[in-house]
């Protein structure tokens, strides 16, 4: 009799494992999730998490209010080309005297001029700075959705891989009812089935992780039913956007890099500082008009006296320092210029990093498929095996894993390529 009940269970397991293979085939080759309720909203692609954490973010708040007080010193430093009114009261023996005085500069050796350019150069580095923190918090929301991207195509793998072992632990307790197996193979399901279902656990963790991170970044609670599916466009012959010419990338990343542009502004502010530190190894002329009301025997004029004259000064510093201010600039031009060199490097390095662990991703997707249709066709063929009696359970489960394992690393490479793909525009200039 349990021979008999064991011959009728095999075509229901055998149904039902097939079935489940089906499941596994269908997405195997892409990680589109399973169709949505129609209440569902699914809008928020990564450009529009980028849009929205670029509107809000402090840090951005932070680089507009610094542009704001950069403009400031922009006007301050105009202003010192018009002329400055000032206040004096004495007291002598004579009395009380207060003089009212208006100069004009005439020539500065430059000052003023290196003054406004130096200005204007820090709040273009400002302006620019902008958008480098716009760069910076958009990389960091791409490896938030990658992260969220990966997590969750492991958490459909695993999802599918708890519900075969579901089937094959069921069928398993009815051998045994049967005889026709024994405890150890129970436990064998058992075992694998806890294994998948602690991964399951640790990747909806790690989905939750990542959808905080983007909630903070955005300033909005996100689920994942929000966020789109983040599957590359493909082209007519199936496979992941070709990319351009590392070299153009390169050439792109350069034109287009924030870092670089505020790092070449830095650069000019620093030179006309040196100009402006220069400008004191000369003299300055300035007109004068002064107005006195009382009498004063130390200004030279009678009560309610008013004068005009030309002023010539110079000021070379304490312990003539103007000398040593001047190396001082030059070595900060010098250092910012070494920045400038290093940051190019830095950045050839990050493109020249993320288009090969692209490219490096897109050959592995397609070995990984490769490997799902075999896995499953091979846990197909041991099934059909072990109930004509050549194969034994322990084959059958091992199958089944190594199926498992080939879906979640599916999830890991295409993560992987649409993340790298993403940072690839990032750093070509096509931020949201």
């Amino acid at each position: 009799m349990s021979l008999i009940r064991a011959k009728a269970s095999a075509p229901v397991f055998r149904m039902a494992a097939g079935f489940f293979l089906l499941g596994f085939l269908a997405c195997g080759t892409s990680l589109q999730a399973a169709p949505l309720a129609a209440d569902t909203q699914r809008t928020l692609d990564l450009d529009a998490l980028i849009a929205l954490s670029i509107q809000g973010h402090p840090s951005i708040g932070a680089a507009r209010a610094q542009l704001g007080a950069a403009k400031a010193e922009v006007d301050a430093a105009r202003s010192q080309y018009y002329p400055s009114p000032s206040i004096q009261v004495l007291q002598s023996r004579a009395g009380i005297s207060t003089i009212l005085t208006l100069q004009q500069p005439l020539w500065a050796g430059g000052r003023l001029d290196a003054t406004l350019n130096a200005a204007q150069s820090r709040s273009s580095g400002a302006e620019v700075s902008i958008n480098a923190a716009q760069y910076t918090l958009a990389l960091r929301v791409t490896a938030a959705w990658a992260a969220w991207a990966q997590a969750r195509g492991r958490a459909q793998s695993l999802e599918k891989g708890v519900t075969l072992l579901t089937v094959y632990t069921e069928s398993v307790l009815r051998r045994i009812a049967g005889g026709a197996a024994g405890e150890v193979d129970r436990e064998l399901v058992a075992a694998r089935l806890a294994q998948t279902q602690g991964d399951l656990e640790s990747a909806r963790f790690a989905e939750r992780s990542a959808l905080g991170r983007l909630a903070q970044m955005t300033g909005q609670p996100l689920r994942s039913q929000n966020l789109a599916d983040p599957s590359l466009a493909e082209d007519a012959n199936g496979s992941a956007p070709a990319l351009p010419a590392l070299a153009a990338l390169v050439t792109q990343a350069m034109a287009h890099s924030a870092a670089l542009k505020r790092l070449q502004a830095d650069i000019e502010a620093a030179q006309h500082e040196t100009q402006q530190k220069r400008s004191a190894l000369w003299p300055t002329l300035n007109l004068r008009a002064q107005h006195q009301r009382g009498d004063s025997t130390t200004t030279g004029m009678s009560a309610s006296g008013s004068r005009l004259l030309l002023a010539l000064e110079y000021s070379p510093g304490a312990g003539l320092s103007a000398g040593a201010n001047i190396d001082a600039a030059k070595a900060r031009v010098l250092a910012l210029q070494e920045n400038l060199q290093a940051a190019r490097r830095e950045l050839t390095e990050t493109v020249t990093t993320d288009y090969e662990d692209y490219q490096a991703a897109g050959a592995r997707k397609q070995t990984t498929q490769s490997m799902i249709q075999a896995n499953a066709q091979v846990l197909a063929a041991y099934d059909r095996l072990f109930v004509a009696g050549k194969r034994s359970w322990l084959d059958v489960i091992n199958a089944a894993r190594e199926l498992i394992q080939a879906q979640t690393a599916l999830a890991d490479v295409s993560a992987q390529q649409v993340g790298t793909r993403a940072r690839l525009r990032l750093h070509a200039g096509e931020t949201p």
